[in-house]
């Protein structure tokens, strides 16, 4: 169970895969964040240094081919059905004690533009760890999701990771910029109404405004040419 929790957490020495949990509470810290200097601070003036981790699954782990459902069709053999990866196994608590025994204070939580329109209900299995979500859709999951890791005291930063909902990244995805599949304007849509949807969460801290821009077959993302990819 510890071996595919882990696997959703980034920048983790291989060594933690041997360590037994131990539970520490997230330190304490008073929102809102700000700046102060070089430094983040936090409500009270207290230094803010981020430690995260990132836990992926609801921007896609598909690879493009095959049966959606296939767990072979996906990063690793991991399929979070466009859900933060291990619901399925893993009862959400559980899982966040695992976040705060790696003594981690912020969670990075990624998600697609397609999910956030998916308006249809999740199907029981994949919440077989957490009968509490089902029938709910992928954003409403992905909302519970929020509202646990707020309630533990994690701050939240919400990564528009992908526009379709599929593993990242390669060339001619579909993913490479934030309008390789969309307008410019639905992707504006959208962040305005993530940012509606959790503005009354001090803990959700960041926008992390589109994951690896990158080239695609034919066009080169640029920085101030005026143009649709700049």
């Amino acid at each position: 169970m510890w071996t595919s929790l882990l696997k959703t957490i980034s920048f983790v020495p291989l060594l933690l895969l041997f360590l037994p949990p131990t539970l520490a509470a997230v330190p304490a810290w008073s929102p809102p964040l700000s700046t102060r200097g070089r430094y983040v601070v936090d409500a009270n003036g207290q230094r803010f240094k981020l430690k995260s981790g990132n836990w992926h699954g609801a921007s896609g782990t598909w690879l493009g081919d095959g049966d959606q459902n296939n767990d072979s069709n996906s990063h690793w053999g991991e399929n979070s059905h466009n859900l933060p990866l291990g619901l399925q196994y893993v009862y959400i608590e559980s899982i966040l004690d695992g976040f705060e025994s790696l003594g981690i204070n912020s969670i990075r939580l990624p998600f697609s533009n397609q999910m956030i329109h998916d308006t249809t209900a999740v199907l029981d299995y994949w919440v077989q760890a957490n009968p509490q979500f089902r029938g709910m859709t992928p954003l409403q999951v992905y909302d519970a999701c929020i509202k646990a890791l707020t309630a533990r005291g994690f701050a939240v930063i919400l990564n528009n990771h992908t526009n379709k909902s599929r593993w990242c990244c390669g060339v001619n995805d579909d993913n490479e910029r934030w309008n390789e599949s969309q307008t410019a304007e639905q992707w504006g849509n959208d962040w305005v109404m993530m940012a509606n949807r959790y503005k009354d969460n001090p803990r959700v801290v960041g926008a992390d405004l589109y994951n690896e821009v990158r080239r695609d077959v034919l066009v080169d993302p640029n920085w101030g040419w005026g143009n649709d990819v700049d």
